[in-house]
This record gives structure tokens, C-alpha cells and sequence, in this order.
């Protein structure tokens, strides 16, 4: 029953970013977890970010796959700071899509459940992404950095998602193929009313 955008609850969060670099999904979840009496909603994960498990993958599943395709393997940092943004810098983007759909199938059929079930109850998603992995029209590469988008609908017959984001409005309605949006996916969230 409250009207607040996007834009108010991310400037209410203290999120706001500088446009050269993204917020953390970590960092989000925390500042939209403050706001939950304010805003009367309860915060909600469909997929947490783990950055252990994204460790993982890399050394796993992505290096094997990098090393099958004659891309760059990813050597982690031992210690001292994980600049996350220039380990995906690195990575290459269809190596990453075909880890995360098809070597772990399993892992994108929950991602395209979640995404439909929520979106079936009215239940926009955030979306915690990493731009500049793929292509993507109308947005120029320069880098790859973390943003938060709102998934707001699918089409199961072209295998699309449906969503929003800040820039403005020619970006209010965009459509991405489903595949590509598990790649570039970090966490998702929603927000559920206080009743």
C-alpha cells in the first residue's frame, strides 16, 4: 500500500554508487534489511550471494570448462583483498553461461523457477548482476561492475526474462535471453509485504 520506487528505497539504503562501480549484493541485503519496519516489508532470498561457493566455481567448474574451450583459467588470490569486479573482468562470458546452465542444470531450473513462481504471484525480483559480462544492446562495454536490476516478467515460449532498470526510461522494459541472465546473476531477492 505504500508508493516508493526503486530509486527512493535504494536512496533510503544508502546504496547510492558513484556509476563506476556497483553495490554489493551483501551490502544491499543489509541496507534493505534495515528498512523492513520503515517500508512494512519483510526481506526475502531466492538465491543468496555465497561467495564461497563463487570461489568454488571458479577453481571448479569454470577453469575446467575455460581449459576445454582454450580460454584463460582463473587463478584466485591466496590472501589480501578479492577485487570480485576484476576477477569477472577476467572471465570470459560464454564460458561462464555454459557453466551455469549447463554444467549446473540443476542450478539454473531453480533459478527459472524461482523467477516464474514470484512472477506469477505479482512478485517483482531483485536482481543482483554483473554487467559487462555479455553483450547486451544499448549498453556500451566498458568493464564489468555489480548492479541491481528488477526482473518483472518472462516469456517461456522465446526463453526471456522481463525487466527494469534505473537508467532511465528506455530502460524500463528490457528482455534478455534466459541463459544469459543466470550467467550474469550474483543473488536475487524480493520483498514481501507486512501483513
Amino acid at each position: 500500500g505504500l508508493t516508493v520506487d526503486q530509486h527512493e528505497i535504494a536512496q533510503a539504503a544508502g546504496t547510492a554508487t558513484d556509476g563506476r562501480s556497483g553495490t554489493s549484493p551483501d551490502k544491499m541485503y543489509e541496507a534493505l534489511n534495515k528498512l523492513e519496519s520503515r517500508f512494512r516489508f519483510r526481506m526475502r532470498v531466492v538465491e543468496p550471494w555465497d561467495f564461497q561457493k563463487w570461489m568454488k566455481m571458479i577453481e571448479g567448474d569454470y577453469n575446467r570448462e575455460a581449459k576445454k574451450r582454450g580460454k584463460k583459467e582463473i587463478s584466485l588470490p591466496s590472501s589480501g583483498t578479492i577485487y570480485i569486479d576484476e576477477i569477472y573482468g577476467n572471465m570470459d562470458g560464454e564460458t561462464l553461461m555454459a557453466v551455469k546452465t549447463e554444467r549446473d542444470k540443476a542450478g539454473y531450473g531453480k533459478f527459472q523457477r524461482g523467477v516464474q513462481s514470484l512472477i506469477d504471484e505479482g512478485i517483482p525480483v531483485m536482481w543482483c548482476v554483473q554487467v559487462g559480462m555479455l553483450p547486451e544492446p544499448e549498453i556500451p562495454q566498458k568493464g564489468v561492475s555489480g548492479h541491481m536490476r528488477m526482473i518483472i516478467g518472462y516469456n517461456l515460449k522465446t526463453s526471456e526474462i522481463l525487466f527494469s532498470d534505473s537508467w532511465g526510461a528506455e530502460h524500463a522494459l528490457k528482455r534478455m535471453p534466459m541463459a544469459q541472465a543466470r550467467a550474469i546473476t550474483d543473488a536475487m531477492y524480493y520483498m514481501e509485504p507486512m501483513k
